[in-house]
């Protein structure tokens, strides 16, 4: 028993350092994970997108301006309620809190960067937590227009 509550305690300390932070710069991602390698499409324009594999997680990191905005995390067995409440405390420094919005099916952190948490649509073993306020920002800056079609 005491051998098996040592490692539930070892995967579980793992786990919880194997995830990158919003507001993170490339260099301490890289810190954390080592250097991943940089995705040839990118999930928000004006952004760069890079990858990570690290303690059965597949980190997909966005970096805008230097700092991470957007992080996607997948397991290969699926992202489990549990792996969600791993992912959402340790985007949670002291002072802030997340609350779930049943409304809009996801949850919402208090404190600043506002940041956004949720199963990706179409793909409920994704988990991506986002700043709200530069996502929405990057967005608007790089809206395709049809000018010269």
């Amino acid at each position: 028993m005491k051998h098996f509550l040592a490692l539930s305690f070892a995967a579980l300390l793992a786990q919880m350092n194997a995830h990158a932070r919003v507001g993170e710069t490339r260099e301490e991602i890289a810190i954390r994970y080592g250097e991943g390698k940089q995705m040839p499409s990118q999930r928000l324009a004006g952004t760069e997108s890079f990858e990570y594999s690290k303690s059965g997680f597949i980190v997909e990191v966005v970096i805008l301006d230097g700092k991470s905005v957007m992080e996607i995390y997948a397991r290969k067995e699926g992202t489990s309620d549990e792996a969600i409440k791993e992912l959402l405390k340790v985007n949670t420094p002291v002072g802030t809190a997340w609350r779930f919005d049943k409304k809009a099916g996801r949850w919402e952190r208090s404190g600043v960067p506002r940041l956004v948490g949720y199963r990706w649509p179409g793909h409920p073993d994704f988990f991506c937590i986002k700043d709200l306020k530069a996502c929405e920002a990057a967005e608007k800056k790089n809206k395709p227009n049809a000018e010269g079609l």
